[in-house]
């Protein structure tokens, strides 16, 4: 009766072993598929924040040309006001416009430049974002639990149990020695 306790036991704890092994590997591949969706979250976000940055620095740059545009104006009907009320024509008033409008688009070039400098700043950070999803995704295996390998393990297992009840010479194992010797001879 102690040797079926004992036999019995250890197929249990076998199905055991297998049971927790399934349940181990299902677990794992949640939490594996659980972080994969957290980090397309998180990126996600970030671009999110960095598309609004890139249409605040947008916002802003139309706003600041809109400002030179504006004071290139202003400058431009300061320059005509005092030149009429001073009496004065010709090259050299034609030559201060041409200054304030060369003044305008110098600096609209250099907002322009400024523009590109961010968005290539934002499409660099974009790359980075995308080279960090691919590079911190979790490729670790989880391996499915073999039905195959735990039989084989309880079956192993039972055997042992079951010789530990066996006398000398009628064990299992001493069966196998015997039949393996003979098919050395």
């Amino acid at each position: 009766p102690l040797m079926y306790a004992d036999v019995g036991v250890t197929v249990l704890e076998g199905v055991t072993n297998f049971l927790s092994a399934r349940t181990d590997y299902r677990l794992n591949k949640a939490i594996q598929k659980h972080q994969e969706v957290m980090r397309g979250i998180s990126a996600a976000l970030a671009r999110n924040t960095i598309n609004q940055n890139r249409v605040r620095a947008g916002r802003e740059a139309v706003y600041a040309a809109i400002g030179i545009d504006a004071q290139s104006a202003a400058d431009m009907a300061d320059a005509r006001v005092s030149a009429a009320a001073a009496g004065v024509e010709g090259v050299s008033v034609q030559e201060g416009m041409a200054d304030l409008r060369r003044s305008r688009l110098l600096a609209l070039t250099g907002l322009g430049e400024a523009v590109s400098d961010v968005n290539a700043s934002y499409a660099d950070q974009e790359r980075t974002l995308a080279l960090d999803m691919i590079y911190s995704r979790d490729t670790t295996p989880i391996t499915r639990p073999s039905v195959l390998g735990h039989l084989l393990d309880t079956s192993t297992k039972t055997m042992d149990a079951y010789d530990r009840h066996q006398p000398k010479g009628s064990k299992l194992t001493d069966r196998l020695e015997r039949l393996a010797d003979g098919y050395r001879e």
